[in-house]
């Protein structure tokens, strides 16, 4: 879809606003090196390295020439606690329901510094409520914007360049005719993920500027809320009329554009996780955040392929959503009880929480800070031979893989394994799939889509690699491998759509996989 709206101001003044629904994928494979290094913990401090945005639309084919079913699954709810990304009126409300009454961001307001600057300045904003500071002139050279304005197919995806790496996305979605659905995504996005959502308008129909002649597409921001009094706060970049407005979101949603509401969704920060026997009947069990209220689920493994959601699913505890990873690592602290680490958000510290309860009162500090500078931890097996647990991970600034090898409650000194893997997303331990004796591991490369397995992994470094998925794997939002859920003693992997949340297990061949098998749906929340 594409608008794309000419307008001008007296004599001279053109803008166009385009609004965006997807994106393309820029990016290269990884390679893998042995370069030893004597410290233990990552950095004090990492910069955020920069991934390109996943496709949403392409379901994974496995290499083997496995298609995907005709046709989608809407996404609905897995009770209790666990929300798809809200799509209906309904699923948008129980998403607000959790938010705060009323809030409001604190942003850094900006001016479009051409006439064809509104997406670029209202992008440079919405970032800056991600952290991320990027100016509009930056903004406008990435995203191609020109006298004829900002194309839909390249808006987006540089905002998703910037937010995917922290665990979010950028959509589009139509709230016109629905001032309601619209405050709700507002008190959704602001409330609970604490950041911005951009928005399409018709720059004539705002109330600011009442008697504008023509028809003007036009760029701004939310960034405040009130349900009780049906009120939103924007800020607008056009300088002669803009600036901070609040005003009913009946008036507001009266200026929209068709699908013009850039709405933010929260990957979770802590995403779906195989964290061992968690309910002791030897069977590895799945762990996943409930992103608005933070409370932990786990989901055990019936023994029969599937894992049990609904009212079957057990709460764990609350306040998980101050993560931004979360992985099984085994039996670190030697009570023979599979354990779970998480890095905290506001500190960068990695917790190493007791199987089976996951309580906090018994957490251990096994990373005293950085640990927010790294990505796509996981827990891998035993790779150096002294039968702990290990952790492997990728340090954000450099794109250096690391091996942590596990010790009694804690950690050792840490090697690197490989570099180059800033450029590969969705780590995920599978175990032995090449059936070699040793560890493996999936990433997808979002330049192709490609799953790739990396085997036999080895802390003195040095893997192959397999091409297991042919295409489509970066419409994933996470990869968990599951052990083996069908019986044939090869590990299984399962996965969870952008679109919709769909869940699907595909059953391990060696080095391989086959054909997938539909488990739910949902899970994006």
């Amino acid at each position: 879809m594409k608008l794309r709206q000419q307008w001008k101001l007296g004599a001279a003044t053109l803008v166009s606003l385009g609004l965006v629904v997807g994106g393309v994928a820029h990016m290269a494979t990884a390679d893998t090196g042995t370069t030893p290094d004597a410290e233990q913990l990552p950095p004090a401090t990492g910069s955020i390295a920069l991934s390109e945005t996943e496709q949403a639309a392409a379901a994974p084919n496995a290499a083997t020439g496995v298609t995907r079913p005709a046709g989608s699954t809407t996404a609905g709810d897995v009770s209790p606690g666990v929300e798809a990304r809200p799509k209906t009126a309904a699923a948008v409300a129980r998403a607000a329901a959790a938010a705060p009454t009323s809030a409001k961001l604190s942003i850094k307001g900006v001016y479009q510094s051409t006439n064809y600057n509104c997406v670029p300045a209202s992008s440079s904003v919405v970032l800056g409520t991600f952290g991320v500071s990027v100016t509009q002139e930056s903004l406008a050279k990435q995203m191609g914007t020109t006298t004829s304005g900002t194309w839909d197919k390249t808006a987006l995806p540089v905002i998703n360049k910037y937010v995917n790496p922290l665990a979010y996305s950028v959509w589009n979605t139509d709230t016109t005719g629905n001032a309601t659905n619209l405050l709700n995504w507002a008190a959704y996005d602001i409330g609970t993920l604490k950041r911005a959502p951009k928005i399409g308008v018709w720059m004539e129909k705002l109330p600011w500027n009442k008697g504008m002649s023509g028809h003007f597409g036009h760029a701004i921001l939310i960034y405040g809320y009130d349900l009780t009094a049906k009120t939103l706060t924007v800020w607008d970049p056009w300088k002669p009329s803009g600036g901070t407005h609040t005003l009913s979101a009946a008036a507001l949603n009266a200026t929209m554009q068709q699908y013009g509401l850039s709405y933010v969704s929260g990957h979770s920060d802590a995403d779906l996780t195989n964290a061992g026997d968690q309910s002791g009947d030897g069977l590895a069990d799945m762990i996943a955040v409930h992103r608005p209220t933070g409370a932990l689920y786990r989901y055990t493994n019936n023994g029969q392929g599937a894992f049990l959601g609904g009212s079957n699913a057990v709460k764990l505890g609350t306040g998980w959503n101050a993560y931004t990873e979360l992985t099984g690592v085994g039996d670190l602290t030697g009570d023979g009880k599979a354990d779970v680490a998480a890095i905290e958000k506001s500190t960068g510290k990695l917790w190493l929480y007791r199987g089976p309860d996951l309580a906090g009162s018994t957490r251990i500090l096994i990373g005293t800070g950085g640990w927010n500078g790294m990505r796509d931890l996981i827990g891998i097996g035993n790779i150096t031979g002294d039968a702990k647990p290990d952790l492997v991970t990728i340090e954000k600034s450099t794109g250096k893989l690391w091996a942590y090898p596990g010790k009694t409650n804690g950690l050792g000194t840490r090697k690197e394994i490989g570099h180059g893997w800033s450029k590969l997303t969705k780590l995920a331990a599978v175990g032995d799939l090449s059936r070699d004796g040793k560890p493996d591991f999936v990433t997808v490369d979002p330049a192709t889509g490609k799953l790739w397995l990396y085997k036999g992994l080895a802390f003195g470094g040095g893997t192959s690699r397999v091409e297991i998925g042919s295409g489509g794997w970066n419409g994933m939002r996470s990869l968990t491998g599951v052990g083996d859920m069908n019986g044939d003693k090869i590990p299984d992997l399962i996965t969870v759509a952008n679109t919709g949340g769909d869940m699907y297990l595909y059953p391990g061949k060696p080095s391989a996989l086959g054909a997938r098998v539909k488990q739910g749906s949902g899970w994006n929340g």
